[in-house]
């Protein structure tokens, strides 16, 4: 059985080096918020050039809480229509669904929200309408970075969110994701190219005011007992060990992930969902389209092929000739 998800293999090839780190932070007694989550907010910021690293216990969380700090002033926020759902629950959760207006753009060939949509959407906005535009880099293929940093100087009223739980590890010209707009939020879920063997996310920003509000809201409570938001705090244990990956591995496996995606592009007979040339992919799924997707997934089935519907609906709960044709195939360095 070729599975869609790696994480027993990946596990398997550094067992002993992932029970050491969890023998050392047990052994310590801190479990949250020790030297593991300072050297992994460190090496995250190295990565990205970002000023400032907030760990949550989750990528939704870290989205949740930069949409709870920033949509006091906005009342229109923007989304792709193909993405995971956390990218519009999650950033929108704690908003005021009376006053706040909910936007969904198409996207473009890539799986990438459509920049000219999203910039003719823009056209109608002004200083009185905050705006937050949530975009993804669905896939591991980053937006066109370039466009983006226009429609920030184009727009000063706003707000410009990297949804980048999919692409750590991708870049646009050199520019690497997680390093541009107002912040950029990671995820690092077990299935992802940088993951724990729990759960974990982070927010990246250049805005030490943002920085400082979105760690007050993943703290239950500050030194002095007032109650300021959730307890979404990443283990010690998962902080290491994402660290570790991430020094040691990520890199090699990134770069057989690029591998694996040539052979696919090279050998496939179908439509395969491709970056921009400009782009860096992170490769973090690799889909294709096909007009006969069920029956395809069914067939590799009984080829003992696990794949996955990434995604059946959009995000305004609809159906289109992309939720209707797209299948990932499995993609990991331990293929």
């Amino acid at each position: 059985m070729i599975k869609f998800f790696n994480v027993d293999l990946q596990y398997q090839q550094d067992r002993e080096v992932y029970l050491d780190l969890a023998d050392q932070v047990y052994s310590s007694g801190q479990v949250i918020n020790g030297p593991f989550c300072q050297k992994l907010e460190e090496s995250l910021k190295v990565k990205t050039g970002r000023k400032h690293c907030v760990l949550t216990a989750s990528c939704t969380d870290a989205l949740a809480f930069v949409g709870s700090v920033l949509q006091s002033s906005a009342n229109r926020f923007i989304f792709p229509n193909i993405s995971f759902p956390a990218t519009d629950n999650g950033f929108s959760r704690e908003s005021d669904y009376t006053n706040t207006q909910r936007v969904y753009v198409s996207t473009d060939q890539n799986g990438n929200i459509d920049l000219d949509l999203l910039e003719n959407n823009l056209l109608h906005t002004n200083n009185s309408t905050k705006t937050i535009v949530v975009w993804v880099n669905l896939f591991g293929h980053t937006v066109d970075f370039d466009r983006i940093a226009k429609l920030q100087a184009q727009y000063p009223h706003v707000d410009f969110v990297e949804d980048a739980a999919q692409s750590i590890g991708a870049s646009w010209n050199g520019t690497p994701s997680g390093s541009i707009g107002v912040a950029s939020c990671f995820s690092f879920d077990p299935t992802k190219n940088l993951g724990a063997f729990g759960i974990g996310g982070a927010m990246l920003t250049d805005d030490a005011e943002l920085a400082g509000a979105v760690d007050l809201h993943r703290r239950p409570h500050t030194p002095k007992w007032i109650n300021h938001g959730y307890n979404s705090q990443i283990n010690e244990v998962d902080a290491a060990m994402v660290w570790w990956k991430l020094e040691n591995r990520f890199d090699a496996w990134q770069q057989r992930r690029t591998e694996i995606a040539k052979y696919y592009t090279d050998n496939l007979d179908v439509e395969c969902i491709l970056p921009h040339n400009n782009c860096t992919s992170a490769w973090h799924k690799f889909v294709i389209k096909h007009n006969n997707r069920d029956m395809l997934k069914q067939q590799l089935k009984e080829f003992s092929i696990d794949t996955r519907i990434h995604y059946p609906k959009t995000l305004d709960n609809t159906e289109n000739e992309f939720t209707r044709s797209c299948l990932s195939l499995p993609i990991y360095p331990e293929l």
